[in-house]
């Protein structure tokens, strides 16, 4: 026998210009379709045709109609985050759909795993992911999955992979250290207090707390990198002067 083939579309026969080129082996046994989009509710038959007689005898297969679940569109992918060692931070996808369903990802370089609402995540199935602490992340990677239920196929997207990074914050040490009254500057260096847990260059803001026996302590908000006061002691026991010191690291204001 000699077959050929001819595949229709609600009863227009397909050729290279249908549907924009969507189709491909319209005139083999098996019909491709490569781009389901637009084309829901179509029908879908084949014409065989007998050519070896003196006649060609065609016969018209039973129709198949297409149903085209609907997939998620993402309209606004996560975005890369960076964070000071330890803020909460989140992560959102903007997605259109009817009934949508989340699952944000994690990939610490062994590949992509499920996250689960536990330890420092939270809302790991909903377009916004939060994450209460953010130490330890550096390097991280994330992505979630989406998937559209409301069709008779469960159809998935997934989103662009944001990268996390971590910024370390500069850290000080508590010092206690005695000086006598009215014997010069103090000239405390707080840039060599922070380099001593880690080296990350700084800005600092600092005042001193009111000591109404001590004099020329500064109870405002300075800004240096060095105390500089001249403390004097206007009574005849020891007096305590405390500071409070706020570096912030000039790389990343952390």
């Amino acid at each position: 026998s000699t077959l050929s083939y001819q595949w229709r579309r609600n009863g227009t026969a397909i050729d290279g210009t249908t549907d924009a080129g969507a189709y491909t082996g319209f005139n083999t046994v098996n019909i491709t379709i490569n781009n389901v989009n637009g084309l829901d509710g179509n029908t879908y038959d084949v014409v065989i045709t007998e050519s070896s007689g003196t006649q060609s005898c065609p016969i018209t297969s039973a129709s198949a109609n297409l149903s085209v679940n609907p997939d998620p569109l993402i309209t606004a992918q996560p975005t890369d985050q960076q964070e000071c060692s330890g803020d909460a931070t989140t992560l959102t996808v903007t997605a259109a759909g009817v009934t949508l369903e989340y699952q944000w990802q994690i990939d610490n370089g062994g590949g992509f795993v499920d996250l689960t609402n536990s330890g420092i995540y939270s809302n790991v199935d909903q377009a916004t992911l939060s994450i209460s602490n953010s130490s330890g992340l550096d390097g991280s990677d994330y992505r979630v999955i989406i998937t559209e239920k409301s069709g008779a196929l469960d159809c998935s997207v997934i989103s662009t992979s944001a990268a996390f990074t971590e910024n370390d914050r500069p850290v000080g040490s508590n010092v206690e250290f005695d000086v006598c009254s009215n014997q010069g500057v103090l000239n405390y260096d707080l840039q060599a207090n922070v380099n001593a847990n880690g080296v990350i260059s700084s800005s600092f803001s600092w005042q001193a707390a009111a000591n109404p026996n001590v004099t020329n302590e500064t109870t405002t908000t300075t800004s240096s990198s060095v105390i500089n006061d001249n403390l004097v002691n206007t009574s005849a026991t020891v007096q305590t002067v405390i500071y409070t010191v706020t570096p912030t690291s000039t790389a990343s204001s952390c």
